[in-house]
């Protein structure tokens, strides 16, 4: 928190991390551990409304960093909460529970739904990064003290961000990492998929269109020897001439 000083006024943003919205975060937290623990059939549901959780809390965030007044402090508060979820109960591919038969007890996600995931976590920890490295210096008030609480008052400008600044930078390397395998799996994926698609219904034509020239051609025969006999309709078209002729 920023130090009380007369030239520093600041009450804060109850709107972004007051009271209610915390108590509402830490229930959210408290119910998705209780429930993948005692509930497993219950964790697609859960991770679902996680992610919408996270996704509206990291919206206000850059919201609010692209408005004016935002303090460093405040969006290390918002952070905090953004990596609340990411570390607690936030799985990028699902949350997988063994049953006593060895086999997984819950499914895995849609893999569009994991990417979703990933690319949410992905830009939670390149936030991260510019924060602890440029945004808090750009941010910060001229003549004010901002202060965060690591089990005491610590300066959000001294040695201790040196932690964050470390694990901010040693989380981005892996999820990029996995975020462009994810995105060339998924590439290919459609890719092989369109043109699977495309090759199958060039060989439906194509069997449709075979099964269509007999019918063709024995309508044309038909039509040919409509003044033959009731037997000329099964004889083919030179036979059917031949047997006007006589």
């Amino acid at each position: 928190m920023s130090k009380p000083a007369a030239q520093c006024p600041h009450e804060g943003d109850p709107d972004f991390y007051g009271l209610g919205i915390r108590i509402g975060i830490y229930l959210q937290l408290t119910t998705a551990v209780v429930a993948k623990c005692f509930h497993p059939e219950a964790i697609p549901e859960n991770l679902t409304a996680n992610t919408i959780f996270l996704l509206a809390l990291f919206a206000a965030l850059v919201i609010a960093t692209l408005g004016p007044g935002l303090r460093p402090e405040e969006i290390y508060i918002l952070l905090q909460l953004c990596f609340g979820f990411l570390l607690s109960v936030l799985s990028i591919l699902g949350g997988r529970r063994p049953s006593p038969s060895g086999h997984s007890a819950t499914p895995r996600p849609p893999p569009v739904a994991s990417y979703f995931r990933l690319m949410l976590t992905l830009a939670i920890c390149a936030y991260s990064v510019w924060f602890w490295f440029p945004g808090k210096d750009k941010m910060k008030v001229a003549g004010c003290a901002s202060y965060m609480f690591f089990f005491t008052s610590i300066s959000l400008f001294g040695g201790v961000p040196v932690v964050y600044q470390i694990q901010s930078a040693i989380l981005i390397v892996p999820l990029g990492v996995l975020f462009t395998w994810y995105s060339f799996v998924l590439l290919w994926f459609s890719v092989s998929s369109f043109l699977f698609i495309i090759d199958a219904g060039g060989r439906i034509s194509s069997e449709r269109y075979a099964k269509g020239r007999p019918a063709a051609t024995h309508s044309a025969s038909t039509e040919l020897c409509h003044d033959c006999t009731e037997n000329c309709t099964d004889l083919v078209v030179d036979q059917c001439s031949g047997t006007q002729s006589e």
